[in-house]
């Protein structure tokens, strides 16, 4: 109406629905998945993959959450991060296994000279990654998909609603399910 000054009074298209459209991934690793990635991830020239990997499978936290961790936001002796400013504006704590303490005090031996526990930019990040799940013939395996896993863990473990939301930072349950994908195998076995 205002581009080509045409005369309407009502928009014609007011009333008509988008397409609703569902953009949801399941993607689960699977066993052998996870072996040849932890494989590939043994040879790769690159240090901090191994790590970051592993925090993320233990953690569930994002990939920005990751590399933009600082050794004083580590708490060694609780065995917590602390994430000072998340996706969503607010502060997380988020717990660490045994694996993923005992992984950062091996990397961080190394490391003694910096602020950062990974210093990595994200677009280095992400090249490693492509280039490594090239090497893993992967073709549809985002980072992203490894804290879809995490929270999927989470839950396999036992943990209840509220403390996989307080360890992954989800305020909404609905949205915390859609991260959550059990698997049937996981489900019959308890059944």
């Amino acid at each position: 109406m205002t581009e080509w000054n045409l005369p309407l009074t009502d928009n014609p298209l007011q009333n008509v629905r988008r397409p609703t459209i569902c953009n949801t991934r399941d993607r689960r690793l699977t066993k052998q998945e996870e072996t040849i990635l932890f494989q590939k991830v043994q040879t790769c020239s690159v240090e901090y993959m191994y790590p970051i990997l592993v925090l993320a499978l233990e953690t569930a936290m994002r990939q920005g959450e990751i590399l933009s961790m600082q050794l004083s936001h580590v708490d060694w002796n609780t065995h917590v991060v602390t994430l000072p400013l998340t996706k969503n504006g607010t502060m997380r704590r988020v717990p660490l296994s045994h694996k993923a303490i005992t992984m950062l005090r091996e990397y961080h031996k190394g490391h003694t000279d910096s602020l950062a526990v990974f210093t990595v930019t994200r677009n280095a990040f992400k090249k490693t990654w492509q280039r490594l799940m090239k090497r893993c013939g992967f073709k549809d395996l985002r980072f992203h998909d490894l804290r879809h896993e995490a929270t999927s863990r989470l839950f396999e473990k036992g943990l209840n609603v509220m403390e996989v939301a307080s360890i992954t930072g989800h305020k909404d349950v609905r949205m915390l399910f859609r991260y959550t994908h059990p698997r049937a195998e996981t489900l019959a076995q308890k059944l």
